[in-house]
């Protein structure tokens, strides 16, 4: 295990950083994956980023999970820290109902379909606390082996992990991927592919039955465009009530915005449906 200076790493793309207590107090790499540990005890592996803190900042401490929460003015880099539920244009009565109801609460079952390298897996596992669960499917089997090693590494008991893609079937696929990590089912997504694999895929539906869970409270869906089949493969799980679910809806599909048709098929199954400034979705389904 190499380890290297930490201050080093730090002052890598970090500003502002100096406004949070966490810091960096030991580097290295297992198994050919860096890692970072931070002075709170937490271990992030990761896909060797070049600023590994700020990834930390925007994937975990101020994760996109916290949709109750406004994007840190620093921190909200990605598309998916910006949208919440207080910019969403909706009358106050509206927001304070939805703030009361759709964010993750502790003793949830939580389905994250898209969860990269487990930094907002993580995020969520504290949120859920120890009564609640985290199922956290990832496709992409280098991402996977990052996944497995900060659940494992940080001693997450209410997390279980799947090594498959969402879609709509059992079954097998290619999975493009383009230099800078970035990947998907859908090849039209990507600009440059690279190259592509042949991965297992599977439905929601599937995939709970299989793990033996018929309820779930919370759904995200980050999984580049493959979040309409992602919902055709989840008949039973639409189907219940009390649920509460945000996707990734700013993609094409078809050639027309992916928001659209997620909205038509989840209030086919009840949902009331709220679309946000950047074309995120925000769905619930009461009794």
């Amino acid at each position: 295990m190499h380890i290297l200076k930490a201050k080093m790493r730090q002052k890598l793309g970090t500003k502002n950083c100096e406004e949070i207590s966490l810091k960096i107090i030991e580097e290295g790499n297992e198994d050919e994956i860096p890692f970072v540990k931070l002075t709170n005890g937490q271990v992030f592996f990761h896909r060797f980023f070049n600023s590994p803190l700020t990834e930390v900042y925007t994937r975990n401490i101020f994760s996109h999970y916290e949709i109750e929460k406004k994007a840190h003015p620093t921190f909200g880099v990605h598309l998916n820290h910006i949208d919440n539920l207080l910019n969403l244009k909706i009358n106050d009565e509206e927001r304070q109902k939805l703030l009361n109801f759709m964010p993750v609460k502790e003793g949830d079952i939580v389905l994250e379909l898209g969860a990269f390298c487990g930094f907002g897996t993580m995020k969520l596992s504290n949120l859920v606390g120890e009564n609640g669960k985290v199922i956290a499917v990832e496709a992409d089997k280098i991402n996977y082996k990052i996944l497995e090693k900060n659940i494992k590494n940080n001693n997450l008991k209410n997390v279980k992990i799947v090594n498959k893609g969402i879609w709509n079937a059992n079954g097998e696929l290619s999975l493009y991927k383009e230099s800078n990590q970035r990947n998907s089912l859908v090849e039209e997504l990507l600009d440059n592919v690279e190259k592509s694999e042949k991965i297992e895929v599977d439905s929601v539906d599937n995939i709970l039955k299989k793990l033996d869970i018929n309820q779930v409270d919370f759904i995200t869906m980050e999984i580049n465009a493959a979040e309409i089949e992602a919902l055709k493969g989840m008949k039973n799980v639409l189907m219940q009530d009390d649920i509460r679910i945000i996707a990734a809806g700013w993609y094409e599909y078809n050639g027309k915005p992916a928001w659209k048709k997620m909205k038509e098929i989840l209030e086919e199954y009840g949902f009331t449906v709220y679309i946000g400034v950047q074309n995120r979705v925000y769905a619930f389904k009461k009794k």
